[in-house]
């Protein structure tokens, strides 16, 4: 059991990594001169895309055994979020999430069978990235991630 929960906070911290579903860019409408409505796409800022190194922190265990993680993800230019992360006792977590225009993060992290672990929400901006994590087993904390 305390595998299975530290494993799900290191998938929290991905979050950034991560979590339910990525996949989507930032998408708005515009009015081109034909009166028709065009989409146009957003993109992550260049500087922001690439290659992160997550660490996870507990600072709530609502009882329960809690632990961190480490791992990293890869945030592509069209704000999707995917990577791993690796508990204290070796379990492996996805990770996959969107960064929003304002630079906000969500996501979720997943065990290898698919199964939603966790969920975290952020921010990134100057290379780094920071938020909150929570878990099905009722852990919390905080996550921090630094672009390599």
């Amino acid at each position: 059991m305390n595998k299975l929960k530290l494993t799900t906070l290191t998938l929290s911290v991905l979050l950034l990594t991560a979590c339910g579903g990525g996949g989507s860019s930032d998408k708005t409408d515009s009015e081109s001169d034909s009166g028709t409505a065009a989409e146009t796409t957003t993109s992550t800022p260049a500087n922001l895309s690439g290659k992160y190194t997550v660490v996870v922190t507990p600072s709530s265990s609502a009882g329960n055994d809690c632990g961190g993680a480490v791992g990293s993800y890869d945030l592509a230019s069209n704000g999707d979020i995917t990577g791993t992360v690796t508990d204290s006792s070796g379990t492996v977590f996805t990770v996959s999430g969107d960064r929003e225009t304002n630079g906000d993060v969500t996501g979720g992290f997943a065990f290898s069978n698919g199964q939603k672990s966790a969920d975290f929400t952020g921010t990134i901006d100057d290379n780094a990235a920071r938020g909150i994590w929570n878990d099905i087993y009722g852990c919390s904390g905080n996550w921090v991630a630094t672009k390599q």
